[in-house]
């Protein structure tokens, strides 16, 4: 917001002493109730404004509050519209989840599994909005890829999300309860999980190293070196050195792949060109585009072994390793320092669509992906697959988001996807 109105009637000298004790307990009184309260006197009134602070402390605590009172000092500006206006953001992004495919799968499962104070977006207001897609990626892989956890980390509760790299990495904090005595009550827990996640897809890159304190147990598989370096580097304050893939590109700076000619990032030049022209919308089939993209590449991009883009070109076309890649490239030194991120030519991107070839809308939790060869369906949130043109959606899919095999919303389904109007 822009600036708040000052409070321009102060209470009588005499009295000002009694504001403070008196906005707190204020803060306890029904918002219906806070008008009739500022009739009593000047002093009850002050309070009355002041008290809007009090609640803003005690439910909205972080740095989105902090940079606000830095600025607008409670005791003296009318911060209600604020209140309000917090307050309304995480109604709506609430209803939006409760509604869609994800909040009724976890409603039945962890109805707790986001904390209430991560709901509150506290120190960024995009927090809560990589917490879920967090959580629609490992459903994800339980699902359709299956990993050692299975779905015991559903009994978890994420409890923060923090970017580290601006618009690219976030480090997501899950809280594990104890075992053998899951409650709803999150005060009782075993240790703390955190994740380093690429922002596009939520796919873990690697879990930072935690230190032991008390009864948090440290849990990490070690970061690979490219990506420690890479966050290293662009968390750093040096200027980047020239030659250096360009950050406004982001991680997408990092893709290789062939055919250069047709193909700009993996995406069809033609086709960028055309939505161009489309302004906004084209601005998020390109976004939509670019998620994909990235949850497509190679899996050693981004986990297991470090290979280089050549090595998993050649690994992927099967015609072997190349001579100058090896064990000696595995280690934490040399080229293995560097991020690479390689794209197959099927998954090359002709064209994003939000409709079905006859025009009617699909499930707002989908989108359909043209590559050279088929056409797949990927959730519209992480741009991962749940289908293709010849199969459909698959069925376990179907089930859980809403739809049918051709992706159309189920005539009884109103849920939607997950970006809460922040695509």
């Amino acid at each position: 917001m822009g600036s708040f109105d000052r409070l321009n009637i102060p209470p009588p000298l005499s009295r000002s002493r009694y504001v403070t004790p008196f906005s707190v307990f204020l803060s306890q009184v029904c918002e219906e109730d806070i008008g009739q309260c500022m009739l009593v006197s000047r002093m009850f009134r002050r309070a009355a404004y002041v008290s809007a602070g009090v609640r803003l402390s005690r439910v909205f605590a972080g740095k989105r509050l902090d940079k606000i009172v830095s600025d607008f000092p409670y005791t003296t500006f009318n911060l209600w519209p604020y209140l309000r206006q917090r307050q309304a953001e995480v109604a709506a992004r609430r209803s939006l989840y409760e509604r869609s495919f994800l909040g009724k799968f976890f409603a039945r499962e962890n109805p707790r599994i986001i904390s209430p104070r991560l709901w509150t977006s506290p120190d960024n207001e995009r927090q809560i909005v990589i917490a879920l897609r967090f959580l629609l990626t490992r459903l994800f892989f339980s699902i359709s890829v299956g990993d050692g956890d299975g779905f015991s980390w559903v009994e978890g509760s994420i409890v923060d999300a923090q970017e580290v790299v601006r618009g690219e990495i976030w480090r997501i904090v899950m809280q594990k309860p104890s075992p053998g005595t899951f409650s709803l009550n999150t005060s009782s827990h075993l240790g703390e999980q955190s994740f380093y996640v690429l922002e596009s897809t939520c796919e873990v890159v690697g879990r930072p190293p935690e230190s032991q304190n008390g009864n948090r147990m440290s849990t990490s598989d070690p970061v690979r070196a490219d990506w420690s370096t890479y966050i290293a580097k662009r968390t750093s304050t040096e200027t980047p050195r020239s030659g250096e893939a360009s950050s406004e590109l982001g991680l997408i700076s990092h893709l290789s792949w062939t055919n250069h000619e047709e193909y700009e990032m993996g995406m069809s030049k033609n086709w960028l060109k055309n939505i161009r022209r489309e302004g906004e919308f084209g601005e998020l089939k390109r976004t939509m585009a670019v998620r994909y993209i990235l949850a497509c590449v190679v899996g050693n991009s981004i986990s297991g072994r470090w290979m280089s883009s050549k090595e998993m070109e050649h690994h992927f076309s099967g015609m072997g390793s190349v001579s100058d890649i090896g064990p000696k490239n595995a280690t934490s030194g040399g080229r293995s320092s560097k991020i690479h991120l390689f794209l197959p030519d099927h998954h090359f991107v002709e064209s994003v669509h939000f409709t079905t070839a006859g025009g009617a809308a699909l499930h707002p939790a989908l989108a359909a992906v043209q590559t050279p060869g088929r056409e797949y369906f990927v959730l519209r949130d992480n741009g991962m697959q749940v289908g293709c043109e010849e199969e459909g959606v698959a069925s376990v899919w179907m089930g859980l988001i809403g739809c049918d095999r051709s992706g159309l919303a189920s005539k009884t389904d109103e849920g939607g996807n997950l970006n809460l109007g922040m695509e």
